[in-house]
């Protein structure tokens, strides 16, 4: 289970709106999510983005229809065979469904940038930056109150020597008409188009708070490039104040020149699902420092030799469910324990791999180690001395217990014991669990081979033929009974 979501429809909202309903806390994993005074539930959020931000029919195509009418024919990047992602993976759609806001319109267009015509549409600050409202069906004329501006990627790879800087003459390129109406100077910078492009829609949805994304590191980046990326992103901020837009901040992010790789679908700038959890929690964060008034709570990973279906912490509202799966390396045991304002809470949220936390109500921790499994034999004897060793399950063996070189009817009593407190002894075939100095192991223990087997005595050794299905000696024909003729 990767995320444990809802996509909120709005008839059924409002319909669900006019009934109060009371659910019993019963456990951590069981107890169902509750809203517990989030503001930004029911509001509705629209993307102005590039490739990044694309899905097929939902930034273009079929939503045309039902969104807004001008983005039908936007050029996409992400669909169901990029990466495995789906919608829900996003990171718009991550950030909408996690902060309970409500897609309005994605104008995202693959290639797009604020300031130069590429990819088949002009720089985003001519138009597009004012289709962000439904002017489509019953919700025509509906605003955004949260708009989310993802751009400048393409601007910067493909037009560096284009950037500009911080230093705009704001009177010249946006002149006020004193009726209400501006007028825009053409700009000659991306700085300059990303400015008219905030104003812009701060005219246009003035109700509407605006979040702006910069850029990250791609793949090749020299220093020279990177301090370029650093100084774009700088005059980015000062530009965004300006305007009383916010950054969101992916540059400062877990993405850099060693983790692009892990990130990144291409290594470069396409995210996958990993790199989508980032960008939506730095979203996230930057929407609720704005809304201080709306609680949430930290989902913290400690991962060592294990992994989960999240690229990076979470961040959630306080009341709400959270999932998540764990997988330990292979060959490993899953060491796992959960936590949620310090008390332990593993045995209520933790099963076979997955963690479920109905409502969540304080910051939760997330432990969890890969742990070699410990191969023995039988009679092996592991002494580990100043280690604190302990049983946890001792096993069911599938040996048999052998008497007078003759196996009985009787299955071996464990798999292993312990014998002075720290040294495991194998004493069956099968599999048990130990904890060693804290830390849960598996063990497998697998039959003891006997290759020789020297026999010096008088007559009474002398060796008959047998069973060997009966006998840990030798082989069929060769085995050798206590007592000779």
């Amino acid at each position: 289970m990767r995320r444990n979501k809802c996509k909120k429809l709005v008839a059924i909202l409002l319909l669900m709106l006019m009934v109060s309903t009371s659910v019993p806390v019963t456990s951590f994993a069981e107890t169902a999510a509750v809203n517990n005074g989030n503001s930004l539930e029911g509001k509705a959020i629209s993307i102005l983005g590039d490739s990044i931000s694309t899905y097929i029919n939902v930034s273009n195509g079929t939503a045309s229809s039902t969104t807004n009418s001008t983005i039908k024919n936007n050029a996409n990047f992400y669909t169901t065979n990029i990466y495995g992602l789906s919608v829900e993976d996003t990171w718009w759609m991550q950030a909408a469904d996690d902060l309970g806001l409500e897609l309005l319109v994605n104008n995202s267009w693959s290639g797009s940038t604020y300031f130069r015509t590429r990819a088949g549409t002009v720089g985003a600050y001519v138009d597009r930056c004012v289709q962000l409202h439904d002017d489509t069906g019953e919700n025509a004329g509906k605003n955004p109150d949260i708009i989310g501006l993802a751009l400048g990627t393409n601007d910067f790879h493909a037009y560096p020597s284009q950037l500009g800087n911080a230093d705009i003459d704001y009177d010249a390129l946006i002149k006020d008409n004193k009726d209400g109406t501006f007028t825009y100077a053409e700009p000659t910078s991306t700085l300059e188009a990303a400015a008219i492009v905030m104003h812009k829609t701060k005219h246009r949805y003035p109700n509407a708070e605006v979040y702006c994304l910069n850029v990250p590191v791609a793949s090749g980046f020299s220093q020279d490039r990177i301090n370029t990326l650093r100084k774009y992103n700088e005059d980015l901020a000062a530009v965004c104040k300006e305007f009383d837009v916010e950054i969101v901040d992916i540059y400062g992010s877990e993405i850099n020149s060693g983790t692009l790789s892990y990130y990144m679908g291409d290594k470069s700038v396409h995210p996958n699902r990993y790199g989508m959890d980032v960008y939506a929690e730095a979203f996230k964060r930057a929407v609720l420092a704005e809304h201080t008034e709306v609680s949430s709570h930290k989902v913290k990973f400690e991962l060592e030799r294990a992994e989960t279906d999240y690229g990076t912490d979470k961040t959630v509202i306080d009341g709400d469910a959270f999932s998540c799966s764990l997988t330990a390396e292979e060959g490993c045991h899953l060491n796992v324990k959960v936590s949620m304002n310090g008390e332990d809470i593993t045995a209520e949220a933790y099963k076979d791999g997955s963690v479920n936390i109905g409502s969540v109500m304080g910051d939760v921790t997330i432990q969890a180690t890969g742990v070699d499994t410990l191969s023995m034999q039988y009679d092996d004897h592991l002494d580990m001395p100043g280690k604190t060793v302990e049983i946890i399950d001792a096993g069911q063996p599938t040996s048999y217990q052998v008497g007078y070189g003759i196996e009985e009817g009787t299955l071996d009593e464990a798999v292993v014991t312990l014998e002075d407190d720290n040294v495991l002894v194998a004493t069956g075939v099968g599999r048990a669990q130990v904890r060693i100095d804290g830390v849960i192991h598996d063990v497998t223990v697998e039959a003891a081979p006997i290759s020789m087997l020297l026999l010096i005595g008088q007559s009474n050794m002398q060796g008959n033929e047998g069973n060997a299905n009966q006998s840990i000696v030798c082989e069929e024909g060769q085995v050798y009974a206590t007592y000779g003729n």
